[in-house]
Order: structure tokens, then sequence, then C-alpha cells
């Protein structure tokens, strides 16, 4: 595998910022996709892009199954077009999506495209895909932090207010755009055809666990291809590797 680990400048956000790109063409394996599959990685609260890399085995996973992984880097932004900041949602979303297609030659084809995160990174994948089921065949949550409103009230410690207040306003107002369940509604009124598919995972030990089940609760109300697990685990690598295995080796070849 070729692996990336650097910076671009975007657009959106008017600086340069880190990458991580891995890339199987290198090494190519049985029934390689020229350009290949991809799947973008999003990090959690006080990661990196890097962070996947160091926590996981995805590499090794990405090289068995011949895709590219784009791991991009945001901050503690929690994929957001802030409102006294910078537009990380923006350029996750549309402005990076089109930078790696022509720097790394990765398909950009809608069933070849799929998005997945963990904790705020799962939130920033769901938010992705329900916002443009158009360009993401499929998203996938680990131990996402799908509830904000659930979050600010029943673990008051999680966020820094002040830091909410640059990021959604000094009214902490959670807008539409950036409300997982009002997204899911949104797209639950397309065709089959051009929703994306969704999938959970959260342990049971996780303290986002609750947050977590509500959502999933909410998700089974619409007509949304929808597939959610749970099992024993914590807020850890060991459960997200297990979660990450399950959605590249077994649910992504089956969308």
């Amino acid at each position: 595998m070729s692996l990336f680990n650097g910076s671009v400048y975007s657009q959106s956000l008017g600086m340069d910022t880190g990458l991580c790109v891995v890339l199987p063409y290198d090494r190519p394996v049985e029934n390689q996709q020229y350009p290949c599959k991809v799947v973008s990685l999003l990090h959690g609260l006080g990661n990196r892009c890097d962070t996947w890399l160091r926590g996981s085995t995805v590499e090794v996973m990405a090289k068995e199954k011949g895709i590219a992984l784009i791991m991009p880097e945001v901050q503690r932004s929690i994929y957001t077009d802030m409102a006294h900041g910078l537009k990380y949602f923006t350029y996750v979303s549309q402005e990076l999506p089109k930078l790696c297609s022509r720097i790394f030659n990765i398909s950009t084809k809608r069933e070849d495209t799929f998005i997945a995160g963990l904790s705020m990174g799962g939130y920033g994948a769901l938010k992705c895909a329900m916002t443009y089921p158009e360009q993401y065949s499929a998203a996938a949550s680990f131990s996402g932090a799908v509830d904000l409103s659930w979050i600010r009230e029943n673990l008051p410690d999680a966020f820094d207010v002040e830091e909410m207040r640059g990021i959604f306003g000094m009214n902490l107002e959670m807008k539409p755009q950036s409300d997982l369940r009002y997204l899911a509604e949104k797209m639950s009124k397309l065709s089959k055809d051009e929703q994306s598919k969704i999938f959970m995972t959260c342990g049971r030990q996780d303290y986002l666990y609750p947050s977590n089940i509500g959502f999933r609760n909410y998700m089974n109300t619409l007509p949304i291809p929808f597939e959610y697990m749970e099992w024993d685990g914590d807020h850890n690598w060991k459960f997200w590797e297990e979660s990450i295995k399950i959605v590249l080796y077994k649910w992504m070849p089956t969308v």
C-alpha cells in the first residue's frame, strides 16, 4: 500500500490542513478496480487525521480489499461550518472529495464512495451522507455522537460551552442542517435508490449508548435502509477495530 501523510491546501478553510491517504495501486490485489473504491474515515474529538492508522489495522484491511482510505483532519469542529470559525463541513463533504479525485485517481462514482467515522466522526459521516446522499452510497457510525442535544443535556462536561458557542453560535442553537434527525427525515422522502444506506454500531458499556439507542429507535421509524449492531464494548479502539472490520468485510460488499 502507498501512504500519503502530509497536508493539502483547502480553499474552504483558507489554509493547509492535514490529510492521510492510503492507496492500493502499488500492490494491486485480485479484481483491483481502477479508479478504486474509496472510504473516507473520520476521526473523533481530540484526534488527528492519522488516528485511524495509529489506533487500528485499517491499512491492512484496505490492502486486502483493494480500496483507498481518505482520512481528513477537522480539529474539534464537530464537522460543522462553524458560526465563528472555519467551514469544516463544506471542506469534508464538498471540497475534499473533488480534491482527492484529482490528486489520487480514486473513483467519484456514488456506488464506489463510502464514509465512516468514530465518535464525533460517526456524527460527521452520517451528516455527510444524509446531507448529500447523491454522493455517498453508504455511511457508518461507530459509537457516534449522533444526538448532540442529548449530549449537551446529559453530559454537561463533554463539551466546553465557549467552544460550542464558537461552533453553533452564542445561543447554542441546533440548526436543522446540524440535526441528524432532521436530515434523516429529509432523506427518507427520497426514493430508495436515492438514499444512502446507514449502518451503526455502539458498545453497551459506551457512555454514548443511550443516545445511540434513541437515535436507532428513531431511524427504525423511517423508510430508510438502516442497520444497527451492538455488543459488549466501550468507547475504545477494541470496539472500533471490530466495527470497521464488519463494515469493510461484511457490510460494504453487500451495499
